[in-house]
């Protein structure tokens, strides 16, 4: 009997320069692996790194801002869209990803190692005032939470912060400012607050709350403790 043939796996040779190519069923599984396995050595491997940015109070995306990335001497920059989402494609290795927004976030500079395709978020630290936990009692009296992470005593108890609300069809004709609310401190980041309004079936209310640097808007409904800011 003949010496038995030994097996060995066949690539195919493509129809332009007899360049080995991956088998269908590596590529089916995953495209990363196949480049590994099958790719010709001429240059780095690269990775797709999929982002997100969010704001760390109110947990929403960040959109229509520039996160940049460095890797060696190469900086470069993607906007993300409206979902706070952002992409981009480097060689396998460290990449240094930051942002800044000097009116509502501190500044976001971190070095990851990327290996594969790699998806991250990235929550940055939220500098202006937040309104959250929104309710209204049958008397018609607006409560609230307010934090800053600046801490609390930089939001400002005058009239540049206020409140105005609907009730039915009608809408509140001046604003209630901050030195007719009542303000209890939580702690050093948060107050929590109730404005009298001698109102019944309020249907929302916006807060203009101000610090000592910039005024941040938000839109509360009634019955829905989320509210939502103006501008994330």
């Amino acid at each position: 009997m003949g010496r038995p043939r030994t097996l060995r796996p066949q690539l195919r040779r493509d129809s332009l320069g007899g360049r080995p190519m991956c088998p269908r069923t590596l590529v089916a599984v995953g495209a990363c692996v196949a480049v590994l396995a099958c790719g010709d050595g001429l240059g780095p491997r690269r990775a797709t790194v999929s982002g997100l940015l969010l704001d760390s109070l109110a947990n929403r995306p960040v959109d229509s801002q520039f996160v940049f990335w460095r890797v060696g001497s190469t900086l470069d920059s993607m906007k993300t869209n409206q979902a706070g989402e952002f992409m981009f494609e480097i060689p396998t290795g460290s990449v240094r990803l930051t942002y800044s927004d000097f009116a509502r976030y501190e500044d976001f500079d971190r070095t990851i190692t990327v290996q594969r395709d790699t998806a991250i978020v990235l929550r940055v630290r939220r500098t202006l005032p937040f309104l959250r936990d929104f309710s209204v009692t049958a008397a018609g009296i607006l409560q609230a939470t307010i934090v800053d992470l600046q801490g609390a005593a930089t939001v400002a108890q005058d009239q540049g912060t206020w409140v105005v609300y609907d009730y039915g069809l009608v809408t509140q004709s001046s604003a209630i400012q901050a030195p007719q609310w009542t303000l209890s401190p939580v702690d050093a980041l948060t107050w929590r607050v109730s404005v009298a309004t001698g109102s019944t079936s309020i249907t929302n209310a916006y807060w203009n709350v101000m610090d000592d640097r910039y005024p941040t808007g938000f839109l509360c409904q009634a019955g829905q403790a989320a509210c939502v800011p103006d501008a994330p």
